[in-house]
């Protein structure tokens, strides 16, 4: 086990990355709070080059420029490295509902894919040694991959295939609105399997209205006829839109330097601020923990300003 990793030599993987459990800003401050005091313990988890597991934990080190042990796994190919995590993750406490189904749906699709790559053809012609590991469980003869799931998990045959279709809704559902994904995963919105599914036949806009007016009425539930009436709303504010369209004013010509121009103005006060600090601040008497927060806030402010230098020269 390694511990001082190469960060510009491990890649995030997409895929891999967005199976995790996202994490409150309030528990990834406290993460960096707990690796400045107490540097990283818990290694990251690498296949090859790729992040498997410890995505904000590698984050925080890199930006801390603290050493992080990194624990290295061999997987055959991609699927073994999803049921790894899916594994990985169903065994963590306090895991909201949403996510695990998810982990039990994505699971099977992931031993089913492996399975079939491993081992294609399944009949009695097939030789003993290209046939699939015995397996001990009433559902093998029905579906092996179901049975290698069930063992794993408990649960039965119709409820995996459930997940498996709730898996396959939330994946369609996140790649128009990851928002509206880890609302559901998360369990701060709950809807039924049907709700769900009816959800992948939106569109990303409508989706995004979908989302406002979940926020603006505080709904924690979602059904159909909310879909419905979100709907319909929409569509008699986009006709009142059109009613006043003629008197929007002229928007200005893009400007290329704007973005640039406003960050070099705001600059000037963020210099202000930090002579002021180092002025007139009471070093002797500020607490561990105000130290803390400032020493982060700064490297935070450091590795942003190393991206934007980046970018203005590579240009």
């Amino acid at each position: 086990m390694s511990k001082y990793p190469l960060f510009k030599n491990i890649k995030a993987n997409p895929e891999f990355q967005q199976i995790k459990q996202t994490i409150s800003t309030n528990e990834y401050e406290s993460m960096k709070l707990d690796i400045l005091k107490n540097g990283c313990k818990q290694p990251i988890t690498v296949w090859k080059s790729f992040l498997v597991d410890g995505y904000k934990r590698y984050e925080i080190c890199k930006i801390l420029e603290i050493e992080c042990p990194i624990q290295s796994v061999r997987f055959r190919m991609k699927e073994e490295a999803i049921i790894w995590i899916c594994k990985n993750e169903l065994q963590k406490e306090n895991l909201p509902d949403g996510y695990r189904k998810y982990y039990v749906g994505t699971l099977f699709h992931s031993v089913k894919t492996l399975y079939e790559k491993l081992y294609p053809s399944q009949n009695q012609f097939t030789p003993a040694y290209e046939k699939r590991p015995h397996l001990d469980h009433p559902l093998v003869h029905t579906s092996y991959s179901g049975a290698v799931v069930a063992k794993e998990t408990g649960y039965s045959l119709s409820t995996i295939y459930k997940y498996s279709v709730y898996a396959d809704n939330i994946d369609q559902i996140r790649q128009k609105s990851s928002d509206m994904a880890i609302l559901i995963l998360t369990d701060q919105l709950q809807a039924s399997h049907n709700t769900i599914s009816a959800l992948t036949d939106l569109s990303p806009s409508e989706l995004f209205r979908l989302k406002m007016y979940i926020i603006s009425h505080r709904l924690s539930k979602l059904t159909t006829t909310d879909i419905k009436t979100s709907s319909q709303k929409s569509k008699i504010s986009n006709k009142s839109f059109k009613k006043i369209e003629p008197e929007i004013k002229q928007m200005p010509a893009y400007d290329p330097d704007s973005e640039i121009s406003s960050l070099t103005l705001t600059i000037p006060s963020w210099i202000s601020s930090i002579n002021r600090t180092l002025n007139s601040a009471p070093y002797n008497n500020v607490s561990e923990e105000a130290r803390n927060k400032l020493f982060i806030k700064l490297k935070d402010l450091k590795a942003a300003v190393n991206t934007i230098e980046y970018q203005l020269r590579s240009e």
